[in-house]
């Protein structure tokens, strides 16, 4: 039986801490992936006071925007 946080066909880019796993920005999507990362790196460490950019995990993205499919969603 396939847990919750499982893939279909080996897809592990959707699978939240695996090795392989991929990301997306709410705001921005997956196009602008490398600035978002360097805007939550510099709000972190004080460069920036402004939370223009918040990356999560692919799966994340996807699920809030009913686009996520696994074996258990159609």
């Amino acid at each position: 039986m396939a847990g919750p946080n499982s893939a279909p066909n080996g897809d592990t880019r959707i699978v939240v801490g695996h090795v392989h796993a991929d990301y997306a920005c709410e705001i921005h999507g997956t196009k602008h992936l490398g600035w978002c990362e360097e805007t939550e790196r510099g709000i972190a460490s004080g460069r920036f006071d402004f939370p223009a950019c918040h990356v999560v995990p692919l799966r994340h993205y996807l699920a809030k925007r009913n686009k996520l499919r696994t074996g258990k969603t159609i």
